[in-house]
């Protein structure tokens, strides 16, 4: 009996670890291709909108690189690196126990998982990447919601790294042997 219980509690933590992960990641994906639509539909060959002046504007460009413009014209590389990184995360994420010790490395997935997925659709559908967010004052690179999210997620897991997960709470990826 106990055995039994232990199979659904197990299969119930699961299902709340799932459908977190689907849900907060579908609703960011949704912010993310949101936002991008309505910068390129109202900013794209304008002149940038001043939100706060010599600050932040919201300007649109076609970015065909990584990260803020860099190594342009490389859309391919970085669309198979996402695709490898995203599969990582979802191996991760499977074998991840569905206790609440993991919160933050779930977030830490959730966060990186959307910005790659949203960038990557961009890419396969555009053959670029639609950023938009300027920070005009300290001449920062253009970038977009799902930066913002892979930069959280990037965060996160320095975080977690350094100060709350140790090596033993990373056994759960080690393979077993039979």
């Amino acid at each position: 009996m106990v055995y039994f219980y232990t199979i659904y509690a197990t299969n119930k933590n699961n299902i709340v670890k799932y459908t977190i992960f689907i849900a907060l990641s579908g609703f960011f994906l949704f912010v993310d291709l949101l936002t991008k639509f309505i910068a390129q539909a109202t900013l794209e060959g304008k002149k940038p909108l001043v939100l706060i002046d010599g600050v932040l504007e919201l300007l649109f460009i076609r970015n065909e690189g990584a990260a803020w413009g860099m190594f342009s014209g490389a859309g391919i590389i970085f669309s198979i690196i996402a695709i490898a990184a995203m599969i990582i995360m979802i191996y991760v994420l499977v074998r991840m126990p569905a206790t609440k010790h993991y919160g933050m490395l779930l977030a830490t997935i959730i966060c990186l998982f959307t910005g790659a997925l949203g960038n990557l659709i961009d890419r396969l559908w555009l053959s670029y990447v639609r950023d938009f967010i300027y920070f005009y004052g300290i001449d920062f690179p253009v970038f977009n919601v799902a930066d913002i999210f892979v930069t959280v997620g990037a965060v996160l897991l320095i975080i977690s790294l350094i100060f709350v997960y140790k090596e033993k709470d990373y056994a759960f990826l080690k393979i077993k042997k039979r």
